[in-house]
This record gives structure tokens, C-alpha cells and sequence, in this order.
């Protein structure tokens, strides 16, 4: 018996083992294919708002190395973090009995977000390639224009911040209150226009 039960448990390690090399044989498979992405102007914007759009600030952090290391990009992944955060927060706030207006509007203002991130990702591969990565080697206009860019991208950040928090006031509020209602709406608002002033800059 003693010699069925170690000959059992050797078959379970070897067939453990030839499914954790499966695992990981799929996810080097899945990071190479997002990679390729994140590379190419035409999917990149896509493949960073669809990662934002789930709600997982870690996965966000993933796309970090396969982005152009250029000074834009940090001000792109801090915005993309914070609209995970606010993805998954409208979620919460929706379970927590928040009323569905105030988190359908959080969610058509991520959606909106997201569009100025897409269009900025796009720009900064196409760029990329476009200088072979020398952030130096872009012309003065272009760079102001990127970092002009990025400023705005800051203030969605920042506002994002502010209306995760004040939604954390509302779901601490049982009943709601006057007082955490007007802070969305605040927030909401803000939100709307740091997205607007990012859209204006990007038609300019």
C-alpha cells in the first residue's frame, strides 16, 4: 500500500509540475502578445484601456516595461491606475446601495478618460518609433505638446483621487447624506472638466 500511495503521489507531482510549466507557457504567451500591443500604434491605445477598464491597478502596473521610457509616460500609467480604481469603485458603490445614477455616471466619465488615454498612448508609441525612442531627438514643440499633455492627464489623476474618495463617503453614509451627495457632484464635475481641458489640448 505504502508503495501504491508514493507511486500515486509521484504521478500527481509530475502531472502538477507539467501543468504549472502549461500555466506559465500561457502566460509568457499572453505578456508577449500584449507586448506586441502596446508596440504597435494602431492597438496600443486599446490594450491600455482595456487593462484600465478591468479594475486591476497591479495589472496596469504590468504594462509599465513594455512602454516607452519617455518622461510622459508616468503621468499615463498614474492616470491609468486611478481610472482602475474608480472602475472598480462605481462596482462597489453599486453593491453598497449608492444609487445607480451617481455610478453611471462615474462609469461614462472613466469611458471618457480612458478615450484621452488611448489617444495619448497612441501618440507616444507612434512617436516613439517614429524618433527610434529618443525622447530628445523629438522636436521642442512636440515635447511641450507630450508634457502639455501629461499636465492634463495629471489633473484626471487628481480628480479621480478625489471622486474614489468622496464615493467612500457615500458607501460610509448608510442612508446617504446632503453633505456626501454634493461631494460626488463636486467630484463628478471636476472630473468632467479635467477631461475636457485634456480633449480641448488634444484638438488644438
Amino acid at each position: 500500500m505504502i508503495f501504491l500511495a508514493l507511486i500515486g503521489f509521484c504521478v500527481w507531482m509530475i502531472a502538477s509540475e507539467a501543468e504549472q510549466k502549461k500555466k506559465r507557457r500561457a502566460e509568457a504567451a499572453m505578456e508577449s502578445a500584449r507586448r506586441e500591443r502596446l508596440a504597435d500604434p494602431a492597438t496600443a491605445g486599446a490594450e491600455m484601456t482595456r487593462t484600465a477598464r478591468a479594475g486591476d491597478v497591479g495589472d496596469v502596473q504590468n504594462l509599465l516595461p513594455h512602454l516607452p521610457a519617455w518622461p510622459v509616460r508616468d503621468a499615463m500609467l498614474c492616470t491609468a491606475q486611478w481610472l482602475a480604481v474608480l472602475s472598480n469603485g462605481a462596482a462597489v458603490a453599486d453593491r453598497a446601495g449608492v444609487p445607480r445614477g451617481t455610478t453611471d455616471e462615474v462609469r461614462a466619465l472613466v469611458e471618457s478618460a480612458l478615450a484621452e488615454l488611448a489617444s495619448m498612448a497612441t501618440k507616444l508609441v507612434s512617436l516613439s518609433q517614429l524618433f527610434a525612442g529618443d525622447w530628445n531627438a523629438l522636436a521642442p514643440d512636440i515635447r511641450g505638446r507630450l508634457e502639455t499633455g501629461a499636465h492634463h492627464l495629471n489633473g484626471i489623476s487628481e480628480a479621480a483621487s478625489s471622486l474614489r474618495d468622496s464615493l467612500g463617503f457615500a458607501v460610509a453614509e448608510q442612508h446617504g447624506s446632503t453633505e456626501s451627495a454634493a461631494s460626488v457632484r463636486r467630484n463628478l464635475d471636476a472630473l468632467a472638466t479635467a477631461i475636457r481641458q485634456t480633449a480641448q489640448d488634444d484638438a488644438d
